[in-house]
Formats: structure tokens, sequence, C-alpha cells
């Protein structure tokens, strides 16, 4: 797709449109395409780092190189078995946080600590 901006502006609401989801499930689906491409991105450079094929991988985990192509081209799911046995192949530990998106929330979880607090009697 060209990105450039035409004189009419076509190709700047193309864009937009890409990141504009019709359905709350295309969203999801949007979402969960990128959560899976994080963490194929990190099982790639650590791939890298230690000069491990996607077929080396694959033998070492025990399934197909072409489950795991599919994985990482987006065509198939990656669960968190396939990801448990990943970190003990290439001997890394994957963390998880989570962020709040919206101020609001940190006002919600940081009222609940005070409550659970004075609860408690701690200060």
């Amino acid at each position: 797709m060209n990105t450039k901006l035409s004189k009419d502006g076509k190709a700047v609401r193309k864009w937009d449109d890409i990141l504009n989801f019709s359905t709350n499930e295309e969203k999801i689906k949007h979402e969960a395409q990128m959560l899976m491409f994080n963490f194929t991105s990190e099982i790639e450079k650590y791939q890298e780092l230690q000069g491990m094929t996607r077929k080396e991988l694959s033998e070492k985990i025990k399934t197909s190189a072409s489950y795991i192509t599919q994985v990482f081209r987006g065509d198939k799911p990656l669960n968190f078995e396939t990801l448990a046995k990943i970190q003990s192949a290439l001997n890394i530990t994957f963390h998880v946080q989570a962020h709040p998106k919206t101020d609001e929330i940190i006002v919600v979880v940081e009222e609940k600590i005070a409550t659970a607090k004075k609860r408690s009697g701690k200060k």
C-alpha cells in the first residue's frame, strides 16, 4: 500500500481504515495477533543470539518445523504450552507485566490498596 499523501487525502484515509475496527471482535483478534508477534519477536531475537534455526527450535520442542513457521507468520496461534517449551529450549524466561491504559484504572487500584491498608491497620 502506498502511504504517501495524495492530493485528495485518500492514502491517509486508507491508513486510518486499517486501524479502525468495525467490531470489537476484530479489535480483539488484532490485539491477540499483536501479543503473539511480541512473543515471536523475542523468540527470534534469542534464536539469533544462539544461532538456532527454526528447524532446530522445532526439533528441540518436538514439533514440526512447518508449525513453527506458521506460528511466526501468524497463521497458527502460539499457546502457553509451546511458549513453555520454547523457554526451556532457548534457556530464557518470559516476564509479563500489565499496564493500565488509562489513569482511571490507576486511581481505582490506588483506592483499593488504601482501603485494604486501612482494614489491615497498616499505614
